[in-house]
């Protein structure tokens, strides 16, 4: 009996040239396309067969654009038409990939940051159509009564008119008001354990020198001598207040994220009315303008993405109702089609994108992804935080 084993196409989880998308004109790369059409234009016997043993060892340790280049160069240089790049054997390299596990955990990517935020790989990501519906038919949910008044007229209370107005009016986009915050729990204790024993520190873009909330590892344990897999208690305590939050932690830093997100406003709106007059009357007014749009920010709205499915959940909420969020969103409240639930994780990877202050797990590759979209789609650094 032959068993299918389901999967997810690429294309249900993001757009863009990565998923097979266009790129831009004039632009001549050719398209990413499916593996099953590249056996068809590749045949077997015309492909030049590269494995990671034989380039890896190399550069195994150094930085990223060192790492890149020897791959670029090796590609273009090539004068096959079809290559494949195979995996080592596990016994020969754990991590077989060739950016693998050991290069995004650590400071090696950060030097790429630069120069993979205005390519087209990295502009031209979007959000899937798959991705947008769900969060269009969930859009009601980040309304609250006084955007409501504010943007819609009495007549729109149904689901669909309130998902067609956000759609339709920057001005009525809920997420502007939305302060979201990355729980994640349930087997997450032994990951940041993990982190502890290793002394990691934060994860790929979550590095980045000019965002805010940094963590410095911990020193070792000197001479003192530790069972493998393990750090000194009080190393795993520095690790799990920043990995693990608990209730009254997590509750703490989104007050000191909200205060800071509205002080920066505050900030911009009075130091622009300072400086040389500008030569251009336009100019004053959309300089007034944005200067309006910073004082009148508010946050009314906090959703909570986490994989929780316990009480431990409710007694955050409570803790941050007591704290003033009268209107909390979670992702369980969330509802999907059949085929929206099996990318759930893109969908709140993508709410993460869009709200106005995002508050993440500095060592989790959720969070790093939604740190990159948020950057390119212009964000400021303050509205980024960790734990």
């Amino acid at each position: 009996m032959t068993y299918w084993i389901p999967s997810t196409p690429l294309n249900a989880l993001i757009s863009g040239p990565s998923a097979g998308g266009p790129w831009e004109e004039q632009d001549g790369a050719p398209r990413s396309i499916s593996e099953g059409w590249f056996d068809v234009v590749c045949p077997k016997l015309e492909r030049r067969i590269i494995n990671t043993r034989d380039v890896k060892p190399e550069v195994n340790w150094a930085d990223g654009k060192i790492i890149f280049e020897k791959w670029r160069n090796l590609l273009l240089e090539a004068p096959e038409r079809c290559i494949e790049i195979v995996a080592a054997s596990k016994e020969e390299d754990p991590y077989p990939e060739t950016f693998d596990i050991k290069f995004w955990s650590g400071p090696r990517s950060v030097s790429l940051w630069d120069e993979f935020k205005v390519s087209p790989v990295s502009r031209l990501l979007g959000t899937s159509p798959t991705v947008q519906s769900a969060v269009d038919a969930n859009l009601h949910l980040f309304f609250t009564d006084s955007h409501r008044r504010r943007h819609l007229p009495p007549s729109s209370t149904t689901k669909a008119s309130l998902s067609q107005a956000g759609k339709e009016s920057d001005t009525a986009d809920p997420f502007d008001h939305v302060l979201s915050i990355h729980v994640r729990r349930g087997d997450f204790k032994e990951a940041c354990l993990e982190h502890a024993a290793e002394n990691s520190t934060f994860y790929n873009w979550n590095l980045l020198s000019f965002l805010p909330d940094k963590f410095s590892p911990p020193p070792a344990a000197g001479n003192r001598i530790l069972p493998k897999g393990k750090n000194t208690p009080e190393n795993e305590a520095i690790f799990l207040e920043r990995c693990l939050p608990s209730a009254a932690s997590i509750t703490r830093k989104v007050r000191a994220a909200k205060e800071a997100y509205l002080q920066n406003a505050n900030a911009n709106a009075a130091s622009s009315g300072t400086g040389p007059a500008e030569s251009s009357s336009r100019l004053n007014r959309l300089t007034r303008s944005k200067t309006h749009t910073q004082s009148q920010r508010s946050l009314d709205v906090l959703y909570i993405m986490s994989n929780d499915r316990t009480a431990w959940l409710d007694d955050l909420k409570d803790s941050l109702r007591r704290d003033g969020w009268a209107h909390i969103v979670t992702s369980r409240d969330l509802k999907f089609t059949a085929e929206q639930k099996d990318v759930g994780v893109a969908i709140d990877m993508d709410i993460g994108r869009r709200s106005a202050v995002f508050v993440g797990n500095g060592w989790s590759s959720f969070t790093s992804n939604v740190v990159h979209r948020r950057l390119v789609d212009g964000k400021e650094p303050i509205s980024i935080r960790f734990w």
